[in-house]
């Protein structure tokens, strides 16, 4: 077996040193025919994690440093390890998930871990499944005869870091999180910062192992930190945020506000809240008042109501609620005056369009 897979590596190898000898040499953009691209998406797409997690698309995370980042993708890993549910997503069969982290100490990442199983120690069969399949590397723990850790930002890095996770039969890897694993990135709101990490992102999607990065906000944490350009490589972007009626002494807690997912809707995409009750061992959804604002604002955000009154019928709440939770928003810097009024004049501007277009429509006879 172990002799097949050396084999089976250095064909690997070979190959993709061939194909980067190759691509020193020419550029191309081939061309496939309709019926190829028929047959290479006639099977679908795999669900990894229920409802928003395929084969073959990237996730981007972020939030604010100490706000949870590593219990919500730490939570994800066991899920997709171990072919279990995680705050009500659910992965059908268990893939081999790598862990990769560059920040917390042997013993915070034990913490999160056990977090995440919770009152599952006992089952034999989901820690069987657990330990065949997710597997952990921590800057800490790395010894020095392991090599130094690589830079996910340097370019000759790359085709190592794929071999490695070929290597070890990976399907799903976390890289968590940006800052500590691209240390040679000095200003990381620069254009070109995370140049070198999308390449090593749809490098791993070309080979079929699915990414997920991990990486901090800006400073008010309704967006991650750097260039925009990122968002086109990623299928989905997941934002948490704080929630202040969240007491941190029961648990991890946050909001989750998915920016970006191409998937179809689903009731769990939606913004909501949860946290982690540490002594209960489990994780439950909240109500507060801050999901209402962030939820306030996505609906402004869709330019879909010119006014207070519409975007308050839409969320079934009075008026007056809706001009009270703007101002908090504006308060609590979710939202600018300026955005605000320029999101009721898009859909306004928006819905004019569509009047006239209807009207210059000829009627058939």
């Amino acid at each position: 077996m172990n002799q097949k897979r050396n084999n089976n590596m250095n064909m690997v190898e070979t190959t993709m040193q061939r194909k980067e000898k190759k691509d020193l040499q020419k550029h191309s953009f081939k061309s496939i025919s309709l019926y190829e691209l028929q047959k290479q998406t006639r099977t679908p797409p795999k669900i990894l994690l229920a409802p928003f997690i395929k084969q073959g698309e990237a996730t981007l995370i972020y939030a604010a440093s100490g706000l949870g980042k590593s219990f919500f993708t730490l939570g994800m890993a066991v899920a997709i390890a171990s072919g279990t549910e995680f705050i009500g997503y659910e992965a059908p069969k268990p893939l081999r998930v790598k862990y990769i982290d560059g920040e917390m100490s042997k013993y915070d990442l034990m913490a999160r871990l056990e977090a995440s199983i919770g009152g599952r120690t006992t089952d034999k069969s989901f820690m069987c499944t657990l330990e065949n399949n997710l597997l952990l590397s921590n800057r800490e723990l790395s010894k020095p005869e392991d090599g130094v850790f690589f830079d996910i930002a340097t370019k000759e890095h790359i085709t190592e870091i794929v071999l490695e996770l070929l290597q070890e039969e990976v399907k799903v890897a976390i890289f968590d999180n940006f800052s500590t694993l691209a240390l040679g990135i000095e200003d990381e709101n620069s254009a070109g910062s995370f140049n070198v990490t999308l390449e090593l992102i749809l490098a791993l999607k070309a080979v079929d192992i699915l990414p997920i990065l991990v990486h901090h906000s800006n400073k008010n944490g309704t967006n991650y930190r750097g260039t925009t350009k990122i968002e086109a490589v990623f299928s989905n972007i997941i934002g948490l945020q704080r929630d202040s009626s969240i007491k941190k002494e029961l648990g991890a807690g946050f909001i989750i506000k998915f920016d970006k997912n191409r998937g179809e809707y689903h009731k769990l995409l939606e913004t909501r809240s949860v946290q982690c009750l540490k002594n209960e061992k489990r994780w439950v959804q909240l109500e507060s008042e801050d999901i209402e604002l962030v939820r306030t604002v996505d609906a402004l955000k869709s330019a879909e109501y010119t006014n207070q009154l519409e975007l308050a019928e839409a969320l079934g709440v009075q008026q007056g609620t809706i001009s009270k939770r703007l101002k908090k928003c504006v308060i609590k810097g979710l939202i600018t005056d300026k955005e605000k009024d320029y999101c009721f004049n898009a859909a306004s501007e928006n819905r004019d369009i569509d009047e006239e277009e209807s009207l210059s429509i000829e009627p058939e006879y």
